[in-house]
């Protein structure tokens, strides 16, 4: 800052700047994880989601439909972010209900789907 108390231009670069390199940061840190979670599904659908979830069919197409659901959520992804993108820029951060519709309603769907799909397999029938 100047003398003056009012900020330069030198003031508003450094801020910037700052800026710049914290959305560099996050950005880095997200796409890490999501990668990394997409390494993880990866080996685990290769390895042990076969069994697990298509236990009465050949191995081929178990690793195989296990291998579908992994393309379908990495296609899903982007078409998802686009569309809660476009709605989130046109509502905007203050009239969003986001954090909590997803925080209440995204856990409980995987578990309700792998419970359902378990119990399919063990011979329970769901109904």
């Amino acid at each position: 800052m100047s003398g003056t108390g009012k900020p330069t231009d030198a003031d508003y670069v450094r801020d910037h700047d700052r800026q710049l390199r914290r959305a560099a940061l996050a950005s880095t840190v997200g796409t890490t994880i999501e990668w990394y979670d997409f390494l993880l599904y990866g080996q685990v659908a290769a390895l042990v989601f076969a069994n697990l979830y298509f236990p009465k069919e050949n191995q081929l197409v178990g690793t195989l439909a296990a291998f579908a659901t992994f393309a379908v959520g990495f296609i899903a992804r982007p078409i998802g972010a686009a569309i809660f993108g476009h709605y989130g820029a046109r509502i905007g951060p203050r009239r969003r209900s986001s954090p909590p519709c997803s925080s209440a309603v995204w856990p409980p769907s995987p578990l309700a789907w792998s419970r359902l799909t378990r119990a399919s397999a063990s011979g329970v029938v769901c109904s």
